[in-house]
């Protein structure tokens, strides 16, 4: 599942569960809801959740891009280097 399909997240725990900091994460999309199962910490996992889908962004490149590499001419990047002048030579 694609963050940009996530709707909201949620916490669906009993008093038992939230005792022992124990839950099930459940993502809210259009198709409808997907259990995410049984974790430690998850509302501390909705709020990553949450965080990730507030900085998503969408780039503009479809995924299925394909992207070839174009050599550069070897002559454009051609440095000659400087001279080195020795200890011991004369100058």
């Amino acid at each position: 599942m694609e963050l940009r399909d996530v709707i909201a997240s949620r916490v669906d725990q009993s008093v038992t569960q939230r005792i022992l900091q124990r839950g099930s994460v459940l993502l809210e999309t259009a198709v409808g809801t997907m259990d995410v199962g049984q974790v430690r910490q998850p509302a501390a996992l909705c709020r990553v959740i949450d965080l990730q889908r507030a900085r998503y962004h969408s780039n503009g490149v479809p995924l299925d891009t394909v992207f070839e590499f174009e050599h550069p001419d070897p002559h454009d990047y051609f440095v000659n280097p400087q001279p080195r002048r020795g200890r011991h030579e004369r100058e």
